[in-house]
């Protein structure tokens, strides 16, 4: 089976194999092709074999994707087709310039202060949940309008964190 998924701001391709009861997964993206082999999913827990290595990682149901939590941090991970069908646009980031967080947690940074410039993938905020920290970043470069929240507070999905408004694109002419 072939899959396109949308992690974070990275659309890769996913093959998945079965063979005599063994699933084997195949992502291939920007950076070099991984293969992950005995691949197995029970209880939330994926556990599989990269390069000759047993990984684990947690798997949890989010709004419209995947909460992926492996190798210290935390990945959203959608279908990117269906991504690109609900927002009408092919780049990440949250609607409109909106910046929400995919899980309940408490704000433990504020990188940014309203009126600063940002540039694409720049961290904007820093949450905290089930004792992991994950940085949401600028989908696209421009200028903060908006920080909402301060350090120490609870926040859930939905929850404007930050607003920024995209910079205009530069033409040649």
């Amino acid at each position: 089976m072939e899959y396109r998924l949308k992690v974070e701001e990275e659309t890769l391709s996913l093959s998945l194999d079965e063979n005599e009861g063994n699933l084997s997964a195949r992502f291939s993206g920007d950076d070099d092709p991984m293969t992950a082999e005995d691949v197995t999913l029970r209880h939330g827990e994926l556990s599989f074999l990269l390069n000759g290595k047993r990984e684990r990682a947690f798997v949890s149901r989010g709004d419209g994707g995947l909460w992926v939590w492996w190798r210290g941090g935390a990945r959203f991970v959608r279908d990117a087709d269906e991504a690109e069908r609900r927002t009408g646009r092919k780049r990440g980031g949250g609607e409109g310039g909106i910046i929400t967080p995919m899980t309940p947690g408490v704000v433990a940074r504020v990188l940014v202060d309203a009126g600063q410039t940002v540039e694409k993938g720049q961290g904007l905020v820093v949450i905290s949940a089930m004792k992991m920290e994950s940085t949401l970043s600028a989908p696209y470069a421009g200028t903060v309008t908006a920080v909402p929240f301060e350090e120490g507070a609870s926040v859930k999905p939905g929850d404007v964190l930050v607003e920024i408004e995209a910079a205009e694109e530069k033409t040649d002419e």
